[in-house]
């Protein structure tokens, strides 16, 4: 286990009584999981967040893809 402040300990600063949703929402680009063709190191949409140019943009892609791809 790590030694670190985690989401439950007291020492991180968020608001105990916020949504469970917005206490683990990702506040930065290192906290996002998987994605790492487009949130790694100098990929393009982590470009865009650190320079603070992202536009309103929609993101698509096959509808249910792993709940269907893990049905066998």
């Amino acid at each position: 286990m790590s030694a670190g402040p985690d989401l439950f300990s007291a020492s991180v600063d968020v608001n105990r009584f916020a949504p469970l949703a917005e206490r683990m929402r990702p506040r930065t680009p290192d906290e996002f999981i998987g994605q790492s063709h487009l949130l790694g190191p100098g990929r393009p949409l982590r470009q865009l967040i650190e320079r603070k140019a992202i536009v309103s943009s929609l993101f698509w892609g096959p509808r249910a893809w792993a709940r269907r791809r893990s049905r066998g």
